[in-house]
């Protein structure tokens, strides 16, 4: 049980501390250069792909822990 709750807890802290760091940053951006807006908001909709793809799949693979005997 410990382990599959640390894949789970440590997929999603790597995918918001990969990906959720330049979200903050892309609005900040938007700011400085308004005519990059459409460019920037797709980077910030990969970003959010991106974190929902990783923490599903550290998701499934703590329970594919669980459930899977060896």
């Amino acid at each position: 049980y410990m382990l599959a709750a640390l894949v789970v807890i440590g997929s999603i802290y790597v995918a918001f501390r990969s990906f959720g760091s330049n979200m903050k940053d892309s609005i900040i951006s938007v700011g400085r250069n308004p005519l990059a807006k459409a460019s920037i908001q797709s980077m910030v909709v990969l970003n959010t792909v991106l974190i929902l793809l990783v923490s599903v799949e550290g998701l499934f693979v703590g329970l594919l822990i669980l459930f899977v005997q060896l």
